[in-house]
């Protein structure tokens, strides 16, 4: 009898497929540079080794495995990997349903994401210390909260009188984490609502020089203002006129997205690799990625300057 196989457990929220645009040989089994912004060191490694999380796309549902979503997102994959390796190849822009699949994939990175999961938590816990604070702007209210909450059925309030709630409760002590599932479906909609917007926006391909090269991140797609500053509230939304949006596809390939309408869209910087780095690096949660161990960005002074100044450490 055949044994159940083992479930898995890394899941990539960025895939590996994705990833080998920056390794050593452009394959997934090739090596890599993962450059640590908060200890500022980097280190060798594989891409099986990064951008993943543990029990990311768990799902809890009857009669479906745990990692049913992870073997479905792994068919995803390998309908949309053949179309990266071809672009990869020709460096010429995707054309029809090839570039559907890129966009679908770009639509999944930019919500898919620890750093979104993590502000969804954030907002949750906000608005429930929020609401409990409403609750306990006087003992009058508290004691009529608790009254509703028993009427309901719920009881795990009923020892607490007003001074032990403000004392135990109103403290932020914790943070609200949610669970896989209930993510999955907000994300799924949300890549639905997003992919129109990708799809309205004109892409261009920019290749990287052979002294300049790409590199990418736990956060592959970078935003960036393209009219003059200062930028209004809402200029990093996905339907800002005058934004750009930035995927790097490879080492030497970078997709650029802008709109038609934009008259600044031709801006050199958008097509400026160090600048790209830059930008990048700013915009990461933590790592970035590279299939080199130094890399070119631009500093303050608009300046090109090799990332060896800022990454002092090795780690072996």
């Amino acid at each position: 009898m055949l044994k159940n196989p083992k479930r898995s457990k890394r899941h990539h929220f960025i895939s590996q497929f994705c990833l080998a645009g920056f390794t050593s040989d452009g394959t997934q089994d090739g090596d890599i540079y993962c450059f640590d912004l908060h200890k500022k060191f980097f280190r060798l490694t594989k891409t099986r080794d990064i951008a993943f999380e543990n029990h990311f796309n768990d799902i809890d549902a009857e009669g479906i495995p745990t990692d049913g979503l992870e073997l479905k997102l792994s068919d995803f994959e390998d309908v949309v990997s053949p179309a990266f390796a071809e672009f990869r190849k020709t460096k010429s822009l995707p054309q029809g349903i090839e570039l559907d699949k890129i966009l679908n994939f770009i639509a999944l990175v930019l919500v898919r994401n620890p750093v979104v999961r993590r502000a969804i938590d954030e907002a949750r816990t906000q608005a429930y210390f929020e609401y409990l604070r409403n609750q306990l702007s006087s003992k009058e209210s508290w004691e009529k909260f608790k009254e509703k909450t028993q009427s309901s059925g719920m009881t795990i309030l009923a020892d607490f009188s007003y001074e032990d709630a403000v004392e135990k409760l109103l403290p932020r002590t914790v943070e609200l984490q949610g669970e896989p599932m209930s993510f999955h479906k907000v994300e799924f909609n949300t890549a639905d609502e997003v992919l129109p917007l990708l799809a309205l926006r004109s892409w261009e391909v920019v290749l990287a020089q052979p002294d300049q090269l790409f590199i990418t991140s736990d956060q592959p797609v970078s935003k960036i203002w393209t009219a003059p500053w200062p930028p209004p509230l809402n200029a990093h939304g996905l339907k800002s006129l005058h934004s750009a949006l930035l995927f790097p596809v490879s080492t030497d390939i970078l997709l650029l997205g802008t709109f038609a309408e934009d008259k600044y869209s031709c801006n050199p910087a958008l097509r400026n690799p160090p600048m790209i780095n830059n930008l990048i690096m700013t915009q990461c949660d933590r790592f970035v990625y590279s299939s080199i161990p130094s890399f070119v960005i631009l500093n303050e002074k608009q300046q090109v300057y090799s990332s060896d100044k800022y990454f002092s450490k090795y780690a072996p």
